[in-house]
């Protein structure tokens, strides 16, 4: 049985890749990739799964080595760093874009599990989108800002577009505040311009100590750039302010003006 499972969850493009890496950095951590979304694993779990099928399935998460539940296939092409080999680990940090819903769910059944729901910048997020090989081959942003449908298509359990951000984060900052001890709502931004504060507190809040071998990592994740939409690799400068220059200033004025005044205006900081 998996004791004290952290949910690592976020929208698509939000830095979810580098923060898995955060944490596998740590020497007591391993980090599994979206579970149900794996070939070996697919559709296990969903919002009527019982606590039996949730321990089940990250049991059988945690011992694969599968090369996309462990991110290797990543790892291969250069985008993630090789960490050392972990005898002993004890936590599992599920990563995860998909699913949130599901996620929530088995929240209430594992009471011993965490959530931490990163967001970053709705502009950043949709930039980063549109620039990745995620936004199809003939779409437009202008179309498919809010509601991102051109993406989702059969497949379940997507989140793509404005209206996805903003749900999902009223969402989880709506379950931090019923239940603090479990979720952590935090911001991606923050992570970029002050790892050692914005860690010790997420690394404190699921019970790990942080290591020195994570902030080399971070620090060592900051030293380069890497272009390709997957790597680990790159300048804060640009992944915090790259969008202004990039993203059309029409949608970063309507979602400017949306979010205003509201409880999320604090993430277009």
């Amino acid at each position: 049985m998996i004791e004290r499972p952290i949910f690592l969850l976020g929208m698509p493009r939000s830095g979810t890749t580098w923060l898995s890496q955060v944490f596998e950095s740590h020497p007591q951590v391993v980090v599994r990739l979206s579970p149900n979304f794996s070939h070996s694993l697919k559709d296990r779990l969903h919002i009527q799964s019982s606590r039996s099928d949730w321990e089940a399935v990250l049991f059988e998460a945690s011992e694969s080595v599968d090369p996309f539940l462990t991110q290797d296939w990543r790892r291969q092409r250069g985008d993630l760093p090789v960490h050392p080999a972990k005898n002993g680990a004890v936590r599992l940090v599920v990563k995860d874009t998909r699913y949130l819903s599901t996620y929530r769910s088995g929240m209430d059944r594992l009471p011993d599990a965490r959530c931490l729901y990163v967001v970053r910048h709705p502009c950043a997020v949709l930039n980063s989108w549109m620039n990745s090989a995620e936004f199809p081959e003939g779409a437009n942003i202008e179309e498919q800002w809010r509601s991102g449908a051109c993406r989702k298509g059969e497949e379940k359990g997507e989140f793509w577009g404005f209206e996805d951000w903003r749900l999902e984060t009223l969402s989880f900052l709506e379950q931090q505040k019923a239940n603090p001890e479990r979720y952590r709502v935090f911001s991606y931004e923050q992570a970029v311009r002050n790892p050692q504060a914005v860690f010790e507190d997420l690394f404190s809040f699921v019970g790990l100590q942080l290591h020195p071998s994570t902030m080399e990592f971070v620090e060592r994740s900051h030293q380069s750039h890497d272009g390709d939409s997957y790597s680990v690799f790159k300048d804060p400068a640009l992944v915090l302010d790259q969008w202004r220059n990039t993203f059309p200033s029409t949608l970063a004025g309507a979602i400017s003006e949306e979010l205003s005044g509201t409880d999320l205006e604090g993430y277009l900081d």
